[in-house]
């Protein structure tokens, strides 16, 4: 039988963003992480959390299994865990303020 394999991903690159990205590194498990600035500005942060950790870009981490957001969400959006089933990844970015 074989073996199904996900693929995972964060954007946000502080804080909680990075300690989900070491978590999953730190376990072995291959994590991509983005942030509004590019994966220059992230490259040596995701080298030094874990060697599973790769510094992607915002399109990148979309093309992921799981994506992690790890961001301040605006005080007027209407994201919240209970109603994200209707929303695309585009629509997400576009609530995140996040540059395309």
């Amino acid at each position: 039988m074989k073996e199904l394999t996900m693929t995972y991903s964060t954007i946000g690159s502080s804080g909680l963003g990075a300690a989900l990205a070491r978590q999953f590194g730190c376990s072995g498990i291959a994590v991509g992480i983005a942030n509004t600035r590019g994966p220059e500005s992230i490259e040596t942060i995701a080298k030094q959390l874990a060697s599973q950790v790769t510094a992607m870009t915002q399109q990148g981490v979309l093309s992921k299994d799981l994506l992690l957001v790890a961001v301040p969400l605006r005080t007027n959006s209407s994201v919240d865990a209970k109603n994200t089933d209707d929303i695309s990844p585009d629509e997400l970015i576009g609530l995140l303020n996040i540059p395309r």
